[in-house]
């Protein structure tokens, strides 16, 4: 307790920050959640007035120009790959130069896509089945409208509680139909987003429609059988009378 080397002392500067700008942020997919599909993002944040600053990320260093007031922006020259990076800001105020992580950021580039898949028996009219859409990463706009249904009616779309890449809706056919035809569920490219904002890439996947066939309906006519009374008061029994009398 009384020792002098038992204690560590970490020095941060308060006056430096530093984080995605609005234009690379909020441009497309989720407002503020540090999540980009630009590849050479801009960084804004601010230092001590009269400070230098350079910024590394990824292993590089480059110089940043900073304001007379200290607000700086950045803009990173080369592309970054898709993953999390949490940029250091390397500032020299009065000769000491002190390293400050600033708030990391992600860049995504990648389409989000979804897999439709339910059972592929044929349907006859009014039938139904459960359709299990997985998306690829979650998005917050996929909807109703995006999904294209022939041959019957989708009911609503309902999220997984427990994952929510996942969804679920109900198809069923059509009624009356008197020749077999296909039904199908599916969905085209730029339809949903990701939280990136990068628009789904689905027209040209094998796994982006469900469909199957469906069962005809017959229809029966039958001509109705009507047998004339036997007897001339219609009670179906011959008395003597009658039977003599011819019948036709």
């Amino acid at each position: 307790g009384a020792d002098a080397n038992n204690t560590v002392s970490l020095t941060t500067n308060s006056a430096v920050s530093g984080q995605l700008s609005p234009q690379s942020d909020n441009a497309t997919g989720v407002p503020n959640d540090n999540i980009t599909n630009d590849a050479t993002p801009v960084l804004t944040g601010k230092v001590p007035a009269g400070s230098t600053a350079t910024v590394t990320i990824n292993g590089q260093t480059y110089p940043v120009t900073v304001n007379p007031d200290g607000t700086y922006t950045f803009t990173q020259p080369t592309n970054l790959p898709d993953g999390t990076y949490t940029p250091v800001l390397n500032v020299t105020t009065n000769g000491a130069t002190t390293s400050s992580p600033i708030t990391p950021f992600t860049i995504d580039t990648t389409p989000p896509t979804v897999a439709i898949t339910g059972a592929t028996t044929a349907l006859s009219a009014n039938q139904s089945t459960v359709l299990t859409f997985t998306l690829s990463e979650k998005s917050s706009d996929l909807t109703d409208a995006d999904l294209a249904v022939v041959g019957g009616t989708l009911s609503t779309l309902v999220q997984s509680a427990t994952d929510p890449k996942v969804y679920t809706a109900t198809f069923t056919a059509a009624p009356g139909t008197t020749s077999s035809s296909t039904l199908s569920v599916s969905i085209a490219s730029n339809k949903f987003s990701d939280a990136a904002g990068n628009q789904n890439t689905d027209g040209a996947d094998a796994n982006n429609t469900w469909s199957t066939t469906s069962t005809p309906t017959t229809n029966s006519t039958k001509t109705a059988l009507h047998i004339d009374p036997i007897s001339t008061d219609q009670d179906n029994i011959l008395s003597l009378s009658e039977q003599g009398n011819a019948t036709t």
